[in-house]
């Protein structure tokens, strides 16, 4: 009788420890690999808004030719998907209808269009992966015959 008391108490031992380990590396390998906080690192070439100011209008092939605003995100957290957002600072004799976008992505243009009928300020929607960088450059151009405007924007990368 005794015997089979100690087998059993020596079993649920055994699965006690096993069932420790066992939840030990689980939860460690999660912590690891799903809960790896997010940090992006957003990097401005020059400066954190960009300004148009009494230019003539242009066509996407003559915008391509200007100084675009630069800028660079470094991904040193979890893969994360983000949204790029423009944001008027200030405006002066020109609306959104008179100007339109390219952005480009490591060389490669990803959205161009009026800057008027973006949907919430996004101009663009991706995601990036664990230690990825992307470099993009926005240019902004105005589509009208405009005399002495001024228009100020800066962009806001937000996680999803």
């Amino acid at each position: 009788m005794k015997k089979g008391l100690i087998g059993k108490l020596v079993v649920v031992i055994i699965l006690a420890i096993l069932s420790f380990f066992i939840s030990y590396y689980v939860t460690s390998f999660l912590d690891r690999n799903l809960f790896k906080p997010i940090d992006l690192l957003i990097t401005f070439e020059d400066t954190k808004d960009f300004t148009l100011e009494n230019t003539n209008k242009m066509t996407k092939e003559e915008a391509l030719l200007i100084y675009p605003y630069t800028f660079e995100i470094k991904n040193n957290g979890a893969s994360v998907d983000y949204q790029i957002i423009l944001e008027d600072l200030k405006k002066e004799n020109i609306s959104r209808d008179d100007l339109e976008f390219i952005l480009v992505r490591d060389g490669k243009e990803v959205k161009s269009g009026n800057l008027l009928y973006l949907k919430n300020n996004i101009i663009y929607k991706t995601n990036i992966l664990e230690d990825e960088v992307s470099k993009y450059q926005l240019y902004v151009y105005v589509t009208s015959n405009k005399e002495e405007i001024y228009y100020q924007y800066q962009i806001k990368v937000m996680t999803d």
